[in-house]
């Protein structure tokens, strides 16, 4: 039910699946085999990286991926925990982990590409499919103990969700006992679009007091979200669970009271709270794209690592270079 076929037609736009990225492309994703067998390196094990090993595979190329997790998924399981059982992200994760192994992908976990690994496997091609990069605003106070920043919150459930099960990690957060371990009652959070938006959602079912900040405009909150159902049913239902929105203001410093802004009108507001959460849209992922640089004939970067956009857009794109190859 992640409604992105029907949000596409309702558009008037071509026809597309967050799964099947030969939908409406069937004739020229057909798998033929490739002409030229080669080896193909893939690095992550995200929906890019796993869509693009599969179809690489399928077609007979000699294909192994590094993932430095020991689980299969990228950002995927974090993804499942936030958004609960309105999407089966998690049968999504299973059937892509199935279909990888089955093509006859050699699949490294618990190991990162290093530029060891890719000269010592010398392979003809690379896929790059290390996820994107976390922003964190350069504020003072932006290191303190009250923040928890993108990056060490996906970190932290990474290394959660390696041996607890998404579904089952999020009943136990949801727990009176476990509910303001990691973050406090009163929760501001750093970014309102789709990140933001749907970290709102997650808050809200563990009893926080949320609110959303984000240095753009009312009409921009929410970006990213599908505009068919989802995401003027989410702004709704986070405005009458009483999630306050401050837009069109600037990231001044984090103190110990909350997150101070200045608001188009130039003045200082004290957003009080007891964690800040930073929740913004992610960057490319230039560091994974140079190391790979170099390291074979033909090196190709995608999904988040290249364009950070939505699990369709990566699947897409991982289908992309894998009938490319």
């Amino acid at each position: 039910s992640c409604m992105t076929c029907f949000d596409a037609c309702e558009h008037f736009e071509p026809v597309r699946c967050r799964v099947n990225a030969s939908f409406g492309h069937e004739r020229e994703y057909d798998i033929r085999p490739a002409p030229v067998k080669k080896k193909v390196l893939v690095v992550g094990g995200g929906p890019a990286g796993m869509e693009a090993a599969r179809v690489a595979a399928l077609r007979g190329h000699e294909v192994v991926l590094y993932e430095k997790l020991h689980k299969l998924g990228g950002s995927l399981p974090v993804a499942a925990m936030v958004k609960g059982p309105r999407e089966d992200i998690q049968g999504l994760i299973s059937y892509l982990d199935r279909q990888v192994h089955s093509a006859g992908v050699a699949v490294h976990l618990g190991r990162p590409a290093t530029g060891e690994v890719i000269a010592a496997e010398h392979p003809d091609a690379i896929v790059v499919a290390a996820g994107g990069t976390h922003e964190i605003p350069d504020i003072p106070g932006i290191d303190g103990p009250n923040v928890l920043t993108g990056a060490e919150l996906h970190k932290r459930a990474k290394t959660l969700l390696q041996v607890v099960p998404p579904n089952a990690l999020r009943t136990l957060q949801a727990l009176p006992v476990a509910r303001n371990v990691m973050i406090g009652k009163r929760v501001v959070i750093m970014g309102g679009r789709l990140h933001g938006c749907q970290t709102a959602e997650y808050l809200m079912g563990l009893g926080k007091q949320v609110t959303i900040v984000d240095t753009g405009s009312r009409e921009e909150i929410g970006d990213g979200l599908l505009e068919v159902f989802l995401k003027p049913y989410l702004l709704f239902w986070l405005e009458d669970q009483g999630v306050e929105f401050v837009t069109d203001v600037s990231y001044e410093r984090v103190t110990s009271e909350g997150l101070v802004v200045r608001t188009k009108d130039g003045r200082s507001r004290l957003l009080p709270a007891d964690t800040i959460v930073t929740a913004l849209p992610l960057l490319p992922n230039h560091a994974a794209a140079a190391m790979a640089a170099g390291g074979a004939a033909e090196v190709h970067t995608i999904g988040d690592a290249a364009d950070p956009q939505l699990i369709v857009d990566a699947i897409a794109a991982g289908a992309r270079v894998g009938h490319e190859l």
